[in-house]
């Protein structure tokens, strides 16, 4: 400690640039770290760049979010108990074989009537009904859908059920083709998700194209298309991006400062 107040009297210019190099070391050790912790694929270390840009999207709770241990339960329980925490709530839907839309993650709930459906689990999945009644207590809150099939047409329910569906529902698609549908529905924010993208579909410079032509709230990308850069490059765009699944805050930070991410779809992190 002498030694280091010796030397910044006699010369404050090196001093300065010693904890510069200090300080350095310290965030470049902190980057090596976070980078083996997320276990990323050394090939893609050509992808990274520094972002620092400031969160423009807000964290979203998936399937409702985690409660009680469990993922997935697209739950009034769950979404009572995350309303503390998040402000948008990923949820999934069929239609069921009454033409009923449900909230469930499980196609086998899709031959199921409410009622049985209501009987199934220690929890209680939302109904559009009963997730119409949440928005209204909550009117803060925001659903991001994730319908499992027939997207449109359960879109056309969500708005003929959901009172201002147009600013509390925000309808994710999963295809170019179904922008201009969802959008003549009224819906003011639509997200592109890109999980149901085949290989030829995922071509980044025809998605390049694609989004000159959308008006888009966000896209949602998996860790596979971030690591290959697509969250990087489609930043450029000026366009937020999220990213799935994500429940672990070195991951998330690892996306964030990267590969172009700016939230996350997360089970756990509030």
């Amino acid at each position: 400690m002498k030694k280091l107040i010796y030397l910044f009297l006699k010369n404050k210019k090196r001093f300065f640039i010693f904890i510069c190099i200090l300080i350095f070391i310290f965030f470049i050790t902190k980057i090596i770290h976070l980078y083996t912790e997320t276990n990323i694929p050394l090939k893609n270390i050509i992808n990274l760049r520094i972002n620092l840009d400031i969160l423009k999207l807000e964290k979203v709770a998936h399937g409702s979010g985690g409660f009680k241990g469990k993922t997935y339960t697209n739950s009034l329980e769950s979404l009572e108990f995350n309303k503390f925490y998040f402000n948008f709530f990923e949820i999934d839907f069929y239609l069921n074989n009454q033409n009923r839309l449900i909230c469930s993650h499980n196609s086998e709930d899709a031959i199921l009537s409410i009622d049985e459906l209501m009987n199934k689990y220690e929890y209680t999945p939302c109904t559009l009904k009963s997730l119409n009644e949440w928005l209204k207590n909550n009117p803060n809150k925001f659903i991001i859908t994730d319908v499992k099939d027939n997207n449109y047409e359960a879109l056309i329910l969500i708005k003929n059920f959901i009172d201002n569906y147009e600013d509390k529902i925000i309808p994710q698609i999963y295809f170019y083709e179904e922008y201009e549908k969802v959008k003549k529905l009224g819906f003011k924010k639509i997200i592109w998700t890109f999980y149901r993208l085949n290989d030829k579909q995922k071509d980044l410079k025809t998605i390049q194209k694609q989004l000159e032509n959308m008006d888009l709230y966000s896209v949602t990308i998996g860790q596979d298309l971030a690591l290959l850069g697509y969250g990087n490059i489609i930043s450029k765009q000026n366009l937020p991006i999220y990213l799935h699944t994500i429940n672990s805050n070195k991951r998330f930070l690892f996306y964030k400062f990267f590969l172009g991410i700016d939230n996350i779809y997360t089970d756990w992190l509030h």
